[in-house]
């Protein structure tokens, strides 16, 4: 019962959320992927919420680490529940001051989401990432790079993933990415 309504209770402000998502959005760039032999080419976007504009793909510093989220959709006009989801981790040097050494990720993480955060999707296992450009210096930087890794499909968010569905995945990036404040 409590996780059928924490299910429910998150739908819901996911629901609220993207409601509020105007039809229209820009551009910051693309993400390209193959997946089981179909060629995939979705976007990142600027929108508003409420007033305030919004990137899906953004840059977090925190006092220990640096992080990359990237949520790429594959309509280029509007975000939609439907999205690849790329987190990157970059450790902060205790004893040197100034930004992590963006080329070396300490962690990276591939979900392609095919219903929002609560339903069924393709969990990304083994992922590599390789930074081939970056400058994010300043409020708007930008990135290009690959990915490769093994998706494997849970058909519940919080199930485990069915062994027998794991293909391989691979693709670029290249996007502005926002500082978020």
């Amino acid at each position: 019962m409590k996780h059928a309504l924490s299910r429910l209770l998150l739908a819901s402000a996911l629901g609220a959320g993207f409601c509020a998502l105007p039809a229209w959005s820009e551009e910051l760039g693309q993400v390209r992927f193959t997946f089981d032999g179909v060629e995939h080419t979705w976007f990142t976007l600027t929108h508003e919420v409420r007033g305030k504009s919004r990137p899906s793909a953004q840059l977090s510093s925190r006092s220990i680490t640096d992080s990359i989220d990237i949520d790429a959709f594959p309509d280029p006009g509007a975000a939609t529940l439907e999205r690849l989801s790329l987190t990157w981790i970059y450790p902060r040097s205790i004893t040197q001051p100034g930004p992590p050494d963006y080329t070396r990720a300490m962690r990276f993480d591939i979900v392609w989401n095919l219903e929002g955060g609560i339903g069924p999707h393709w969990i990304g296992r083994d992922a590599k990432l390789d930074i081939s450009t970056v400058d994010l210096e300043g409020d708007a930087g930008h990135l290009t790079g690959t990915f490769t890794a093994e998706f494997c499909y849970s058909a519940e968010f919080y199930g485990n993933p069915d062994e027998s569905t794991c293909q391989p995945v691979s693709g670029s990036v290249d996007t502005a990415i926002i500082r978020r404040e």
